[in-house]
C-alpha cells in the first residue's frame, strides 16, 4: 500500500512536504548527471574550448565555434599559433586558442571570409580563390628541398598517419634488406608484431631512435623547427629525411608555407616596434600591427633602412639565393676555413682531390632527391652547408634573391591569369601592383573548411575517442585481462563471500558474534594499509605478476559477509526444514533455496566486486609491474602521462572506461530492483 494516502494527499503541508522531497531528488541527480557531461563534452573538445567546461557540445549548434574549432585543430601547436595570427592580422594580445574562444566576437570581426558560402557570387570567388592557392601548394612544393620550404598543420590529427607512414617505411625496408639476404619469403610470414619488431630494430640502427611502439612516436624532435632563424639549416639526418619525406605527401591543405609577412612582422615586434610607431611612420592606419604589409618599391626612409637590417640579419639563409658570380669569393671563403683540401675531407668525410673538385652552389647545398634515407651522407652535406650558409650571410642584401612563398604565388598567378587585371577580375581583389599580393591563407582555410566540414565535424565528435581506442587496441592483453580479472573476482566472491555467510547463518556457532565483530573491524582500515604486508606475502609466495595476486587478497569481504549473514537470517526456517525432509543436502539446499532468494543482494555484491576489479589501478600496477600483465586501468594511466599535454584525452578515456561499468550497474539494477519491487507489489 502506498506510504501517503489519498485523504492525506490533500493536505497542502503533505503536498508541499512532497514536491520539496521531489526538489530535493531532482538536484542531486542533477548533481551526479552535470559532472558527467561536462566530462562527456570535454571529450569532444579541444585547445580551443577545453575550459569552457560546457554540458552540451557547442559546435554542435554554433557554426562559428565549429570554424574555431577547424583552425584550433589546424594550427594546434604555439608555433603554428604565431604563423595563424598574421595570417589572420588577428589582435595582437592573442596569446593561444583559447584567447580566440573567449572574444565574443572573434568570428565575425576577425574572420572577414566566415558565412562566404551564404553569398553565391562572393562564395565563387573564395572558392576559386582557395582551389588555386592548394593547386600552387602542390605544385610548388613537390621536391625534398622544397618540401623543406613548409611546415606540416593539423599535427594531432595527422599523427597517426606519421605514425603508420614511418613504420610502412620501416617494415617495407626491413623486407628489401631481408630480401636481398633470401630471406624474403620468411620475412613476409611473420606475425605483425614480430614485424613491428624488427622495423623498430631498424629505426633504431638508423636514427638511434628507441620506441617500444611506433604509436608511442611524436613529433617532439621535428615539428618545432626554427623556421623563422636566419642562420638555422636542416641536418640530413635520416630523421629529418624520413619527416621531410611524410611531409611531402600530406595534401595540401595540410600545409603552409613559411611566409615573408610572418617573417616581417616578427621582426617588427623583435625590434620593439608597435602599432601606433609603424602608422606614424608609414602613415598607414592598421589596427594590428600583424596587418602590416612586407615593404615593396619607395618606401620612408625608416622603413627602407629596417627592410634592409631585416634582410641582412633575420630573412632565413636557407630561402636565399645569391645572385651573380661568386664562385671566386666563395671558394676564398672556404680556403680561409680550411686552409687545405685534406682538412675538408676531414671534417665532411668526403674524397675531394682538389679544390677545383669542390662543387659551388648558387643555394642551400642539399642531397640528391633520388638519395634514400640510409644513404645520405649527412657530413659531407652538413659541412657544405654550413659554410654556404656562413659566406651567404656575408654578402650583402643586394646581391641576395629572397625565395618567398610570396614571390612564389605571385609568379604562379601570373603565369596562370597572364596580368594582374585578369586575377583581381577573377579574385574581386584590386591590388594596384603585382608584389603586393599576399598569401590568401584565410580564404584557402574557408575553402577547406567548407568543403570538407562533415569530415572536420566526425573528426571533432570521434578523434579523441579514436585515439584512445587506437592506443588500447596496440596493448594486445589490456582488454584480455581485465576481462579475465572481472570475471575471476566475480566468481570468486559470490562463491566464497555467500559461503561463509551460509555457514554463519544456518548453523548456530558460539563464536558467530566474535566473528562477525572481526569481520566488521577489517573495514576500520583503508585498503592501503594491507598493501605492504599482502605485497610481501605474494612476493614470498611467488605469486607477483599473475592474477593470482590480483584476486586472491579480495577473495573475502567482511561487510559482504555480514550484509549476507543478515539476509539469510532472515529466510523462513520453514523452506529449510522442509527442504530437509525431502532429503536435500546443504549444497542443495544452498544452490536451490538460498541463492535464488538472494539474488538483489547478489547483485549488490556483484556490482561492488566489478567495480573493484575492473576501477582498480593502485593495486593492479604494484603487484604486476610486468607490461604484459597490466589492467585497462594502468594502461589508461600510462595512456594519460603520455598524452598529459592534451587533457581532452584523458577526458575522452575516462568516458570510454565507464561504458562497462554503466552496462554493468544497469544489469544489476534491473535485478535489485525487481527483488524489492515485485516482492513488495505482492
Amino acid at each position: 500500500m502506498p506510504l501517503i494516502g489519498k485523504v492525506g494527499r490533500k493536505d497542502p503541508r503533505v503536498l508541499l512536504g512532497i514536491a520539496l522531497i521531489y526538489i530535493l531528488l531532482i538536484v542531486g541527480g542533477t548533481t551526479m548527471v552535470y559532472p558527467f557531461l561536462i566530462t562527456l563534452t570535454s571529450s569532444m573538445t579541444n585547445d580551443l574550448d577545453y575550459e569552457r567546461f560546457s554540458p552540451y557540445p557547442r559546435f554542435w549548434f554554433d557554426k562559428g565555434e565549429r570554424y574555431l574549432k577547424f583552425l584550433a585543430e589546424k594550427y594546434a601547436d604555439v608555433a603554428r599559433f604565431d604563423y595563424f595570427k598574421a595570417a589572420y592580422r588577428a589582435p595582437a594580445h592573442w596569446g593561444v586558442f583559447r584567447d580566440v574562444a573567449f572574444d565574443p566576437h572573434s568570428v565575425k570581426e576577425n574572420f572577414p571570409v566566415f558565412g562566404a558560402e551564404e553569398g553565391p557570387d562572393r562564395w565563387v570567388r573564395v572558392k576559386r580563390i582557395g582551389e588555386d592557392y592548394y593547386r600552387f601548394i602542390k605544385e610548388t612544393y613537390r621536391t625534398r628541398e622544397e618540401t623543406e620550404r613548409v611546415m606540416p598543420l593539423f599535427l594531432n590529427y595527422n599523427l597517426p598517419d606519421f605514425q603508420n607512414s614511418t613504420q610502412e617505411r620501416y617494415q617495407n625496408l626491413y623486407l628489401a634488406f631481408q630480401a636481398v639476404a633470401g630471406q624474403g619469403d620468411l620475412a613476409r610470414s611473420l606475425p605483425k608484431s614480430e614485424l613491428e619488431r624488427q622495423a623498430l630494430s631498424l629505426m633504431g640502427q638508423f636514427r638511434a631512435d628507441v620506441y617500444d611502439a611506433f604509436i608511442n612516436m611524436n613529433f617532439t624532435s621535428v615539428k618545432n623547427y626554427a623556421y623563422d632563424l636566419s642562420k638555422w639549416i636542416p641536418a640530413q639526418t635520416t630523421r629529418h629525411v624520413d619527416f621531410i619525406d611524410w611531409v611531402r605527401g600530406l595534401p595540401p591543405e595540410d600545409k603552409l608555407p613559411v611566409t615573408r609577412h610572418y617573417l616581417w612582422t616578427k621582426f617588427l615586434f623583435d625590434k620593439g616596434w608597435d602599432m601606433q610607431r609603424y602608422n606614424a611612420a608609414t602613415g598607414a592606419h592598421l589596427t594590428t600591427l600583424l596587418a602590416a604589409p612586407y615593404p615593396t618599391g619607395d618606401v620612408p626612409a625608416e622603413i627602407a633602412a629596417l627592410r634592409e637590417e631585416f634582410v641582412r640579419e633575420r630573412w632565413p639563409i636557407r630561402l636565399t639565393r645569391l645572385k651573380g658570380d661568386h664562385r671566386a669569393a666563395y671558394m676564398k671563403f672556404m680556403q680561409e676555413r680550411y686552409p687545405t683540401i685534406a682538412s675538408l675531407n676531414k671534417v665532411a668525410g668526403s674524397d675531394f682531390k682538389s679544390w677545383d673538385e669542390v662543387p659551388h652552389f648558387e643555394a642551400l647545398p642539399y642531397p640528391h632527391e633520388n638519395t634514400l634515407a640510409h644513404e645520405v651522407k649527412s657530413d659531407v652535406i652538413d659541412a657544405l652547408s654550413a659554410v654556404w650558409r656562413d659566406y651567404a650571410a656575408s654578402v650583402s642584401p643586394d646581391q641576395r634573391e629572397m625565395l618567398s612563398a610570396e614571390k612564389a604565388y605571385q609568379d604562379f598567378l601570373l603565369k596562370e591569369y597572364g596580368s594582374l587585371e585578369t586575377v583581381n577580375q577573377a579574385y574581386g581583389w584590386s591590388y594596384a601592383g603585382l608584389e603586393e599580393i599576399e598569401l590568401p591563407i584565410p580564404e584557402a582555410d574557408y575553402c577547406d573548411y567548407v568543403t570538407h566540414r562533415l569530415q572536420y565535424c566526425a573528426k571533432f565528435v570521434g578523434f579523441n575517442f579514436g585515439q584512445v581506442v587506437r592506443f588500447i587496441a596496440t596493448k594486445g592483453r589490456a582488454l584480455w585481462n581485465t576481462a579475465i580479472l572481472v570475471l575471476l573476482t566475480i566468481a570468486v566472491t559470490l562463491t566464497v563471500n555467500p559461503l561463509a555467510a551460509y555457514a554463519l547463518s544456518r548453523f548456530q556457532l558460539r563464536a558467530t558474534p566474535k566473528i562477525l565483530l572481526f569481520l566488521l573491524a577489517t573495514m576500520a582500515f583503508p585498503p592501503e594499509v594491507a598493501m605492504i604486508p599482502s605485497f610481501l606475502l605474494l612476493r614470498n609466495l611467488g605469486l607477483l605478476n599473475t592474477f593470482g595476486a590480483l584476486v586472491l587478497p579480495g577473495l573475502a569481504n567482511g561487510f559482504s559477509i555480514f550484509l549476507l549473514k543478515g539476509f539469510f537470517d532472515s529466510l523462513p526456517r520453514e523452506l529449510y526444514e522442509a527442504a530437509s525432509i525431502d532429503g536435500a543436502s546443504e549444497l542443495r539446499m544452498f544452490t536451490t533455496i538460498t541463492l535464488p532468494l538472494t539474488k538483489p543482494i547478489l547483485a549488490v555484491i556483484a556490482l561492488g566486486a566489478f567495480l573493484g576489479a575492473y576501477g582498480g589501478f593502485m593495486w593492479a600496477f604494484l603487484v604486476c609491474q610486468n607490461q604484459k600483465m597490466w589492467t585497462l586501468m594502468v594502461w589508461l594511466y600510462q595512456f594519460q602521462q603520455t598524452m598529459a599535454q592534451f587533457p581532452y584525452m584523458t577526458m575522452a578515456a575516462l568516458v570510454l572506461a565507464s561504458i562497462p561499468t554503466l552496462l554493468v550497474f544497469l544489469t544489476c539494477q534491473n535485478i535489485i530492483l525487481r527483488g524489492i519491487i515485485i516482492p513488495t507489489m505482492k
